[in-house]
């Protein structure tokens, strides 16, 4: 039905939930050097232009960062880290369970992808390219979700990207975007959200958070993909 939907009890068996404490993410694998972005809070753009804010650091430098109790937007580890990839971070792949009715078992990470940040961390609206399971590991997240059919109300800028701001929307800016239909959805521990392609998307993280999200479903997940044609004649960027 192409349908965002929360699975309240496909996690029930992660070991994961109690684990994954910061003490025992640096004793597993806290020599690994990982991936994050930095310095967001400079750049507005921080999503769009990731490759400005990567920088390589041990994961339990890392874990010490999140674990300061600081509330920020400066700091993140995002999906694009390769974080599963890594040999050191095998360890964690075996506190989770895959859900075998809808992804792939036989998978050793490729198709899985580590969010974790501090309380505040902000993911911008955009939209996927790809189907996605979103399993919440510890921490919540808010989630803003707006339906793909509403594109042209979005303000496409670049790529996947809007630049509307979600939380205190410019309607002088961006008047269409009172118009769309905004879900809002608390993401708790245990529980996954599946995220259909093209539905909208702003993420923030209510606390200290850890997600896994996963592409690697047992049925086809890669799309030609289209922008449609805005209605109505509406511009789809910021500038229309």
């Amino acid at each position: 039905a192409k349908r965002p939907v929360i699975l309240c009890d496909a996690m029930k068996n992660w070991k994961a939930i109690k684990r994954w404490t910061p003490a025992y993410l640096k004793k597993t694998c806290g020599s690994e050097i990982v991936e994050i972005t930095a310095g967001r809070n400079q750049n507005q753009l921080y999503e769009m232009q990731m490759e400005k804010h990567v920088r390589s650091l041990p994961f339990g430098e890392y874990v010490d960062m999140v674990s300061s109790g600081e509330q920020t937007n400066d700091y993140y580890m995002v999906a694009r880290n390769n974080f599963f990839m890594r040999p050191g971070v095998k360890p964690l792949l075996e506190d989770m369970e895959i859900f075998p009715e809808y992804l792939d078992p036989n998978n050793k990470g490729d198709g899985f992808y580590m969010w974790y940040g501090p309380k505040g961390t902000i993911t911008p609206l955009h939209q996927d390219m790809l189907n996605i399971f979103m399993a919440q590991v510890r921490g919540h997240k808010r989630i803003k979700i707006i339906p793909a059919s509403e594109f042209d109300l979005l303000y496409n800028h670049d790529g996947v990207y809007s630049l509307v701001d979600c939380e205190n929307p410019d309607y002088r800016r961006f008047p269409r975007y009172r118009h769309a239909t905004v879900i809002d959805v608390d993401l708790a521990p245990g529980e996954v959200l599946f995220l259909p392609i093209g539905w909208w998307h702003h993420v923030r993280a209510l606390d200290t958070s850890i997600t896994v999200s996963f592409t690697n479903f047992l049925f086809p997940n890669s799309y030609s993909w289209a922008h449609p044609k805005p209605r109505n004649g509406a511009g789809s960027n910021a500038n229309t």
